[in-house]
């Protein structure tokens, strides 16, 4: 996004407006005018009618009486309704497991199962019963890899593409997304075409062209159009969905393409991805660059549902909002500002632990039934265990009993990540001297990662497993992993 100041001085209510710089601007960009104090955009976007460079002055002429409407919606970060299944599907199995069955009721709830790149896989199928995290399903959705699909609640659709944080929780209330404008530089057209109408257009390079890219064709005599590449020809010429005519050898070509951003402002983590298509087209060749396929495939962060899942998107015969691509159906975030999850309903909740950690202790059902770390039991190979965090007594107690009764295994225990300021050593010895027992050890402080204002502390045991771990493959299990 470019951002051009207003010439001081200038009071508004005409549609020719002196800026500081054009660069960026052509017959055709659209412009919108956000306040200087906060940003906040106090007209919707208009079209450049005219550039006008006339020594140190720089003019554009809008076109204030047919404002181009707002090309896209506000781009949510949700996490409530995009589920991750835990489990493959048979082709004739009618129940699937997810990683979270919050708000889906039995018999009322229907869900879709969407590919990565966001095209339909199965459904809408309801569910009619719920148990756990497993659904009970009213048809069979057909053979998937938990790997390959995604599952997306009812009653979530919405125009424009919706962001969701590829895992639950409330971090993701962190996240901002940009979609913007590339810069892609435009290229020269080197043959002309007349008044006989043609689909082929001669350019200097084709190096930045594809199949299925939206390109904007400045004609060199003030007109814009908008068309499609359907092929690449020989001598450097692009094949275009529809005929254009009287376009001068002096003209430009540029493929319209966006860019997404996305900032975890809790960890400082960046994501960019540059040069994406929002052409739905279902063939492969064009759905590769499509930026549902590319974020969904390559982000650590968020997923992304295209609009048109579910209302015929991979179907080459039935148009979506993003098919065929236009600049005005062009995903975009609201004029280019970042944007996050807003309302109370767009926000992960990381939930209510237990108090009495029953969810980390399990239960003892008998071999192959047991749950937690009483599972643990089940593994012969566990030589040295650990619950990273749970500093509460019961925990570490069950650790102890588990490692003294199997006589083969180690327990690592934590020390509380946030003593009182009264007197930190005392604490965390009265915490310590609870325990008496040759099958664990016990370590503090916590570990702090990162730098600067941003980073965070986390419990010893992990690390310290793993350099037990370390030292039992190099050395054998008699060193000592001391001073490691």
């Amino acid at each position: 996004m470019t951002v051009n100041e207003v010439t001081d001085g200038y009071a508004g209510g005409t549609t020719e407006v002196p800026l500081d710089s054009v660069d960026g601007i052509v017959i055709g960009s659209r412009l919108v005018f956000v306040s200087r104090a906060d940003g906040v955009p106090v007209s919707t976007l208009i079209e450049v009618t005219g550039v006008n460079v006339n020594g140190e002055d720089l003019v554009v002429t809008l076109d204030e009486e047919a404002p181009v409407p707002v090309p896209g919606v506000l781009h949510d970060v949700i996490t409530s309704d995009l589920r991750h299944l835990t489990g493959d599907v048979a082709a004739d199995e009618t129940t699937l497991s997810l990683d979270s069955v919050e708000d889906i009721v039995a018999g009322e709830s229907e869900f879709t199962l969407i590919h990565l790149d966001g095209t339909p896989a199965a459904g809408p199928i309801r569910v009619t019963g719920v148990d756990d995290l497993t659904l009970t399903l009213a048809a069979a959705p057909g053979a998937f890899s938990s790997s390959d699909v995604l599952a997306v609640v009812a009653g979530t659709a919405r125009s424009g593409p919706q962001f969701w944080a590829r895992n639950p929780g409330n971090w993701g209330a962190d996240l901002r997304v940009t979609v913007r404008n590339s810069d892609r530089p435009p290229v020269s057209i080197t043959e002309g075409i007349g008044q006989e109408e043609s689909e082929v257009l001669a350019v200097a390079s084709i190096a930045s062209f594809y199949l299925g890219a939206t390109v904007l064709i400045d004609d060199g005599n003030g007109t814009r159009h908008e068309r499609v590449i359907t092929g690449l020809g020989p001598g450097r010429t692009l094949h275009l969905n529809a005929s254009v005519a009287d376009i001068a050898a002096t003209g430009l070509v540029q493929a319209a393409e966006i860019d997404i951003l996305v900032d975890d402002r809790g960890t400082g983590q960046t994501e960019v991805f540059k040069g994406l298509s929002w052409n739905s087209d279902p063939d492969p060749r064009i759905r590769r660059r499509h930026y549902s396929t590319v974020i969904n495939q390559g982000s650590s962060l968020v997923c992304v549902q295209p609009s048109w899942v579910g209302l015929g998107g991979g179907d080459p015969d039935v148009p979506t909002d993003e098919r065929p691509p236009t600049p005005n159906n062009q995903p975009m975030t609201l004029n280019g500002f970042p944007e996050g999850p807003t309302a109370a309903g767009e926000q992960g909740d990381d939930g209510t632990v237990p108090g009495d950690r029953a969810h980390i202790l399990g239960r003892d059902d008998g071999p192959g039934q047991r749950t937690g770390l009483q599972s643990l039991q089940d593994v012969d190979d566990i030589s040295i265990i650990a619950a990273p965090g749970e500093t509460e007594r019961t925990v570490q107690d069950a650790l102890i009993t588990q490692a003294e009764r199997m006589r083969y295994r180690f327990a690592v225990l934590d020390a509380p990540g946030e003593p009182g300021p009264t007197n930190v050593v005392t604490e965390i010895l009265t915490h310590r001297n609870a325990y008496d027992s040759s099958y664990a050890a016990y370590y503090t402080p916590w570990v702090q990662i990162g730098s600067g204002a941003q980073h965070r502390y986390l419990p010893p045991s992990g690390h310290v497993v793993g350099v037990y771990a370390r030292s039992d493959v190099e050395r054998g299990v008699h060193k000592a992993p001391a001073t490691k």
